[in-house]
């Protein structure tokens, strides 16, 4: 969570203040991360830190980065040397040799058979479980290794999916670690074994140095194949909870790089001398959600529509009557656009907001058509009975969905809607989402590439563990399912349009806008790729002057 703590940064200024710059090693480049690591494995690298430092750490067979020519992902071949598909259920992959692991063994099929495999074990508890549906695999879940793979010699392997598979490269995009490592521990035990803080790695990194909830020095692995020359520059993770004094320590120039620049901080960054702000159009998007059914009646084994928002003409005027430019332009200073859907513009070539939809006389006209009407004068509609009155819930600390809910109140209250905004502890919020138990929210998305739909947009529950406002349409399952026929890595754009359309007309949630993601970065800092992917990726090779 962000604080201000104006003391502490004032205390800081006059520190820093009595010197033109900081005197520490000119090797590294140095990130600011608001929290520390608990793991260094990459099966349960459950936050984002903790996934950019594993990846570092791990490599996989095959690697997807982004094409900025294309908008669409392309496959890197890491520690396979070459890969072809002998038919459409089986893949060839051959990996590259002298690859070590950082004590000095060989990297080995034997690693990326018994990663695949673990990582699929629902005992091993993995962030990745459950991601392979296209191999052979027993009823849990778990990777049947003796059908799925076929070793042909010490560098080849073979791949077998399953006859009603649609596999693609994305099937082997998973961090190898190494079987030898961890093989002695049993299955159930690896999320708290002491050896995923003392881990043996792969990667172009390598841990030099970490004081717990301070600092953590990873130092490039001498003739990896991923390190070009002697100018790859050592990366420092540097702790610092505090959001206003990160940003203090970059246009100081103690940090070279912040993620999660606010709006109003930018021009103070570009002001500096030291750094400047770079951004990514919007992967993630806010929404509000509308529990399009019954929270009570689910909770007895029934699905009914809300006796609100199962209306598709009430969430049609709830969004009409919501201001969502004044939150784009007021809080996000412009830094994002507004939301047609969940297709992130970054694969929408032509993609054009609706701008025009705000229109409260039209929200109350729906609203009177369809009964809602304020029938006792008290300046609250009501309907047979019924108040037009919800609970708001949004998660405590958050102070851009505060503003957001704000907003929402005063726009509602104008057509006659009283809504009670209501802040949650986010293990509550949370847990009411997957339980159904909530009417109303404020959430946001991170949009995966390549796209998932089902899981938040599919119509049956059991798939969609992530479709919160529990959204059902027939015509929308079919448009996923011819999605799902094509290459989730370069869909067809009418397609996505069409998804994109349907969705927004039922308002399952009412879209808001996708925020930019904002960095900002020390001017020494050079050949950075920033991109949608992130901008702390293929630090090999970032350069420093």
């Amino acid at each position: 969570m962000k604080k201000n703590v104006l003391i502490f940064s004032a205390f800081l200024f006059f520190l820093v203040s009595c010197s033109d710059s900081y005197d520490y090693p000119g090797d590294r480049i140095r990130i600011a991360i608001p929290d520390d690591v608990t793991t260094f494995n990459p099966m349960f690298a459950f936050t984002i830190t903790e996934g950019v430092i594993s990846e570092l750490l791990y490599l996989p067979l095959v690697k997807h980065e982004w094409d900025s020519n294309t908008l669409s992902l392309k496959p890197v071949n890491y520690l396979a040397s070459s890969w072809k598909w002998i038919s459409d259920k089986q893949l060839e992959v051959v990996i590259k040799k002298n690859i070590l692991w950082s004590d000095g063994k060989p990297v080995s099929l034997d690693d990326v058979v018994y990663s695949l495999t673990i990582y699929s074990d629902p005992k091993a508890k993995s962030k990745f479980y459950d991601y392979f549906g296209n191999f052979y695999t027993e009823e849990n879940k778990k990777i049947i290794p003796e059908e799925s793979f076929k070793q042909i010699n010490d560098s080849t392997l073979v791949i077998n999916f399953h006859e009603k598979s649609s596999p693609n490269l994305l099937d082997i995009d998973f961090p190898i670690i190494p079987k030898h490592f961890f093989n002695e521990i049993e299955v159930a035990d690896l999320e708290n074994s002491a050896k995923n803080l003392q881990p043996v790695t792969g990667g172009p990194y390598k841990i030099s140095n970490w004081t717990r909830n301070s600092s953590l020095l990873l130092e490039p692995v001498e003739n990896h194949f991923l390190i070009s020359d002697n100018n790859t520059p050592k990366i420092e993770f540097v702790v610092i909870t505090d959001y206003q004094a990160r940003l203090l320590k970059l246009t100081n120039g103690e940090i070279d790089i912040i993620q999660d620049v606010l709006p109003e901080d930018v021009e103070e960054i570009e002001n500096s001398g030291l750094a400047f702000t770079d951004e990514v159009q919007g992967r993630d998007y806010d929404y509000i959600g509308w529990n399009n059914i019954d929270p009570a009646a689910f909770q007895k084994g029934e699905v009914i529509p809300h006796k609100i928002f199962g209306s598709v003409q009430v969430r049609k005027a709830l969004t009409k009557a919501i201001n969502r430019k004044q939150i784009l332009s007021d809080y996000l200073k412009g830094n994002g656009v507004l939301s047609n859907g969940p297709v992130t513009p970054e694969v929408l070539p032509d993609y054009k907001p609706i701008t025009n939809y705000y229109n409260p006389e039209e929200a109350v006209q729906i609203l009177a058509d369809l009964g809602w009407k304020d029938s006792d004068n008290d300046g609250i509609l009501d309907k047979d009975g019924t108040i037009f009155e919800f609970d708001l819930n949004i998660v405590t600390g958050s102070k851009r969905k505060k503003y957001t809910a704000e907003v929402v109140k005063a726009s509602l209250g104008k057509i006659g809607i009283r809504v009670n905004i209501v802040s949650t502890e986010y293990n509550n919020f949370i847990e009411n989402l997957f339980t159904k138990n909530t009417d109303a929210w404020i959430g946001g998305w991170y949009v995966p590439l390549p796209i998932e739909f089902n899981v938040y947009w599919n119509g049956n529950l059991e798939v969609a563990p992530y479709n919160f406002s529990s959204y059902r349409n027939q015509e929308t399952d079919k448009l996923l399912t011819e999605f799902y026929n094509h290459s989730v890595f370069a869909p067809p754009v009418d397609l996505l349009q069409k998804i994109q359309k349907q969705i927004f007309e039922d308002h399952p949630v009412t879209f808001l806008f996708w925020v930019d993601q904002v960095f900002g970065v020390n001017k020494r800092v050079n050949n950075m790729d920033i991109n949608p992917m992130g901008a702390i990726h293929s630090c090999w090779e970032w350069r420093v002057d």
